[in-house]
C-alpha cells in the first residue's frame, strides 16, 4: 500500500468517526423529556395569573396550585387584580426541569405606618 492510499484511508476513518460522534452527541442531547412543568401556588383569590401570556383565573383557594407544561427557556409569571399588578417574576427552565413558584402580594408584608 502506498503512503497516499494509507493517508486517504486514515482521513476517511477519522472523518467517519467524527461524524458518528457528532450524530451521537446530537441524539443524546435530545434524549429524555422535552417538556418542563411549573407548579404555581397562588396566595391570593380574585386574581388573574398569567404565564407567558396565558391567563388563569383564581377565584377560590381550590384553583391553586396551577400546573403548567412549558417548553425549556425563559418564562414570565404575573399576578394581577384588575389593573394592578401584584406580582411579577421571570424564570428560566432547562429541558426536563420542574419548578415550584409562589405568586404572592409583597405589599401585604410591608409594615403600615401607625
Amino acid at each position: 500500500m502506498s503512503t497516499r492510499t494509507l493517508l486517504t484511508a486514515m482521513t476517511k476513518g477519522i472523518g467517519a468517526l467524527a461524524l458518528g460522534a457528532a450524530m451521537l452527541g446530537f441524539v443524546a442531547d435530545r434524549a429524555g423529556p422535552q417538556e418542563c412543568q411549573a407548579v404555581i401556588h397562588v396566595t391570593e383569590v380574585d386574581v388573574d395569573v398569567w404565564v407567558d401570556g396565558w391567563p388563569y383565573r383564581v377565584d377560590s383557594w381550590r384553583q391553586s396550585p396551577i400546573l403548567c407544561s412549558l417548553r425549556p427557556g425563559r418564562h414570565e409569571l404575573q399576578m394581577s387584580r384588575g389593573d394592578q399588578t401584584l406580582y411579577e417574576e421571570t424564570f428560566t427552565l432547562r429541558r426536563g426541569d420542574d419548578v415550584v413558584l409562589t405568586a404572592w402580594d409583597p405589599a401585604r408584608l410591608k409594615p403600615t405606618d401607625r
